[in-house]
């Protein structure tokens, strides 16, 4: 647990976002926004999906970027409740350092959900690989949600666009193979489940190719 003495170890950047003001703000929008009126209480029925990983889970501040994890709640009802604490650059390791997993599992309770999207930024360290500090650092957030008798899923790190071209021919890059596969197979050892989400982005990409991909990854 966090104590009173304790805080996250934001990054500069973090400073100004609305996420650390300790306030709440609230966004109307739309076409034709309206509000009548707002009643805010608290409701322990209510399971919480608590969001964690990198940039592309994160609640992004500026359009066009976006990410799944501030994207996801419109496909659930009142009867849910997400908690995103995703923070750009952050891997597996990062998270838990700067006191990030251990502020959300303050607020956790049995019954609760906690989503883990790490690879993107762990694969960028030698001591974070695929098979060695990447999964024994997602190892560590399953047996702490557990301890907290939550339910802990895994998903896969979402694909890259990156292609090769060579005499003419494209050839898409999986570069985030290992970590998906680590990931997948640390699910089945701990009967986790996982969400195949680096599968699903990958077939996608290919599909549609680099370019047409690239309105997905603002490139």
């Amino acid at each position: 647990e966090i104590s009173d003495t304790e805080a996250v170890r934001i990054k500069p950047r973090e400073r100004s976002k609305l996420n650390w003001d300790d306030k709440l703000t609230i966004e109307i929008n739309g076409d034709r926004p309206q509000c009548a009126a707002i009643r805010i209480e608290p409701d322990q029925r209510v399971p919480t999906l608590f969001l964690t990983g990198n940039s592309t889970v994160v609640d992004q501040d500026e359009e066009p970027w976006a990410s799944w994890g501030q994207m996801i709640p419109r496909f659930f009802d009142a009867e849910v409740c997400f908690a995103n604490y995703a923070e750009s650059g952050e891997c597996a390791d990062t998270f838990i350092r700067a006191g990030r997993l251990k502020k959300a599992l303050s607020q956790m309770k049995p019954g609760d959900y906690m989503f883990m999207e790490f690879g993107h930024n762990d694969q960028k360290h030698p001591h974070l690989q695929a098979y060695n500090g990447y999964p024994e650092n997602l190892r560590r957030f399953i047996a702490e949600i557990r301890a907290k008798k939550a339910l802990p899923i895994l998903a896969t790190p979402i694909a890259r666009n990156v292609w090769t071209e060579q005499n003419g021919k494209l050839t898409y890059n999986d570069l985030l193979h290992d970590h998906a596969q680590a990931c997948i197979a640390l699910g089945k050892e701990l009967n986790v489940p996982v969400l195949d989400l680096h599968q699903a982005a990958m077939e996608d990409i290919i599909r549609l190719g680099r370019d047409a991909s690239k309105a997905y990854y603002h490139q």
